[in-house]
């Protein structure tokens, strides 16, 4: 006995609302992975951000301190060059002791 294929009982209406459930589930499958990537993105960038901050802020603290020496030894080494220049070295701002910004 041969089968009979059904006939198809739903309208053209109800074909186009199940094919778009269909790209709906799709669409929000994708959401979720799009999601959940962006959530460890956010994470691996709150990562390097601690670390930058960490390590940087690290070499800054280091690169003041050796400004800070260097004009301490300028300022004892040569203290009329910083005087006679007119501008504010490092010598006039940090230790006030010559040229007219240190009272002198």
């Amino acid at each position: 006995m041969e089968e009979l294929e059904p006939l198809e009982t739903r309208t053209p209406e109800e074909r186009e609302l199940d094919r778009k459930r269909a790209e709906l589930a799709e669409l929000e499958s994708e959401l979720i992975e799009r999601e959940l990537d962006l959530s460890t993105l956010e994470q691996d960038l709150a990562a390097f951000r601690a670390d930058y901050l960490r390590i940087v802020g690290r070499r800054y603290a280091t690169l003041d301190d050796i400004k800070a020496r260097i004009a301490a030894v300028a300022c004892v080494a040569a203290p009329e060059l910083t005087v006679r220049s007119g501008r504010s070295s490092p010598c006039t701002r940090n230790c006030g002791r010559h040229g007219e910004a240190g009272g002198k």
